[in-house]
């Protein structure tokens, strides 16, 4: 009988693939060091004037959204929500 037996994943092992992309044209991605490490954050936002619409009923926004590599390599955030004008 053969037993397969999975590799775990430590910390310091996992890496992110790439993160979403900035919304256009206003919007910005705050990545200070380009890390894609366990635990690395990206802060998002939509521009000066705008914010992400995260529901819209109830409507719920956010000016911004931070990301975080999570230990399964994912971005807690795999597209971003749509944008709305202030």
């Amino acid at each position: 009988m053969t037993v397969m037996l999975s590799k775990r994943l430590l910390p310091a092992d996992v890496t992110c693939g790439d993160p979403v992309e900035r919304h256009l044209p206003m919007g910005r991605r705050l990545w200070p060091d380009g890390s894609r490490d366990y635990t690395t954050s990206i802060v998002y936002d939509c521009g000066p004037n705008a914010v992400f619409e995260i529901s819209a009923d109830p409507l719920e926004t956010e000016e911004q959204l931070e990301s975080t590599c999570q230990w399964d390599t994912l971005w807690s955030w795999t597209t971003l929500p749509p944008c709305q004008c202030k």
